[in-house]
């Protein structure tokens, strides 16, 4: 009898919100596991705790800009990170953040009228005074790298 009442109060406690110990990590607790791991040097648990995200939320442009600045800076695999960052700035095309990570992608890849236009397309949509002027510096040591500044819109 006495089990039965133990058993009985389990499942009216889980009916309630109780969460068993094997359930799935929040996208929260995901993403803030992906950072951790980042900060750790543990690069290949970053990019598999952010795939999760990604995968269980496809939407979530802050995750898909995570893994691709992991891709960029990291792996040094700039067709993937590119790739991500054009589907966070699809998601969101104000998200500042995927258009500095695209925008340093293409420097790192050597195309600098791309990461021109890139880091002038930060400057317009973030609402950062440092980061709106950090944009133009690059943008004019790039073009000075080029030697022909890039024509005003």
């Amino acid at each position: 009898m006495k089990a039965i009442v133990v058993a009985v109060g389990f499942i009216l406690i889980c009916l309630g919100g109780c969460r068993p110990t094997s359930a799935e990590p929040t996208l929260s607790e995901l993403k803030s596991k992906a950072v951790s791991a980042l900060k750790r040097g543990e690069i290949d648990t970053a990019i598999t705790l952010f795939l999760e995200v990604t995968t269980r939320d496809p939407d979530d442009f802050v995750s898909l800009t995570g893994l691709a600045g992991v891709y960029s800076d990291h792996k040094k695999d700039f067709g993937r990170a590119v790739s991500l960052f054009e589907r966070a700035i699809k998601i969101n095309p104000q998200y500042d953040m995927a258009h500095l990570g695209l925008a340093t992608t293409f420097v790192a890849m050597g195309n600098n009228a791309a990461a021109i236009r890139q880091f002038k397309r930060t400057a317009e949509v973030t609402t950062k005074p440092m980061l709106k002027n950090a944009c133009r510096q690059y943008i004019q040591i790039l073009e000075e790298k080029r030697g022909t500044p890039e024509k005003k819109q």
